[in-house]
């Protein structure tokens, strides 16, 4: 399977990018939970001197899209924790370059939850010009609650996904 395949739609189950999260017993691969889309554009900020991203941005394009999939869902980092005392720690994220963005360049972020555990979830995203796949990454985000301790996600939020 080429890497491109990773998010292509007709595939029914989703595919780990990580292989640390692969061999994990307690992660089972469940059909995608939802999907979303993030466009944004390459700006002179985002590149190095030979006008191609710089790669530690790419961290950036999927945090946002991250961001604002939980934003089309109804919710806010900010409302988790004032309404539930919760947050989102990046457990784990994973990715693989496959070819440069460039400046001025009109990008696509794909995000797919594609498991909620207990207190975490599971995310493959895929950064994209036009039909072309640049990067895709994986990522666990744990959810923990004040003290920093795990926290299990709550029902009427799970269902959110």
């Amino acid at each position: 399977m080429s890497k491109t395949d990773i998010f292509d739609m007709r595939n029914a189950k989703p595919k780990l990018l990580n292989t640390n999260l692969e061999n994990q017993n307690h992660i089972q691969e469940k059909n995608i939970l939802f999907n979303h889309e993030y466009f944004l554009r390459v700006y002179y900020e985002d590149t190095d001197s030979a006008g191609i991203v710089y790669y530690a941005n790419y961290l950036k394009f999927t945090e946002r899209a991250r961001t604002e999939m939980m934003r089309s869902l109804g919710l806010t980092h900010s409302e988790l924790k004032n309404k539930y005392d919760l947050l989102f720690a990046v457990r784990n994220y994973s990715i693989n370059y496959l070819s440069p963005a460039r400046l001025d360049d009109e990008l696509i972020v794909r995000s797919r939850v594609s498991a909620v555990l207990g207190a975490s979830l599971l995310l493959d995203q895929e950064i994209s010009r036009k039909s072309s796949c640049l990067a895709s990454a994986s990522m666990c985000l744990v959810l923990i609650n004040n003290d920093g301790k795990p926290s299990r996600l709550p029902e009427n939020l799970r269902n959110l996904f």
